[in-house]
């Protein structure tokens, strides 16, 4: 199973102009071989749309979370963190991310209720597959060719 914790507010630090500016962070667990192959998980503000080719370009993507192992059948030590149902931790700051969503609106980053409320109607996030990387037709042969 995996969880996504509700985001968090890190701390309040004092800036410049004598405010407080209360820290936003989204942390999460997720099991790691919950997808074959590696994957990445998306963070939106917003409307994330539907083709995942934009998702990296998207304005409204705040950060991401990736996931990096080998296939079971070749490593041996992921075949033992998949048999342990191994869980991958992330998180992604979205404090700056979140001020200029707001900024202009009503809500206040000061309320910790009222931004709760606001993330749970706005904070979107999808996840999407690797696509396996294509081979190199000489890494596939069985013979050695001497002048590769």
């Amino acid at each position: 199973m995996s969880t996504f914790y509700p985001v968090q507010p890190n701390c309040a630090y004092e800036t410049d102009n004598g405010k407080f500016r209360r820290e936003w962070f989204i942390f999460l667990r997720v099991r790691k071989y919950l997808v074959p192959g590696n994957f990445t998980i998306f963070f939106f503000l917003g409307e994330p749309g539907d083709d995942p080719h934009q998702w990296i370009l998207n304005k409204n993507r705040v950060g991401t979370v990736d996931t990096f192992k080998s296939t079971t059948d070749i490593c041996g030590n992921c075949a033992g963190q998949k048999e342990a149902d191994q869980l991958l931790s992330g998180g992604v700051d979205i404090t700056n991310a979140l001020y200029n969503s707001l900024d202009g609106t009503d809500h206040t980053l000061d309320d910790q209720h009222e931004v709760e409320r606001w993330l749970a109607k706005n904070l979107k996030w999808r996840i999407l597959k690797a696509s396996p990387a294509p081979r190199c037709p000489r890494f596939l042969s069985t013979t050695t060719n001497k002048n590769i």
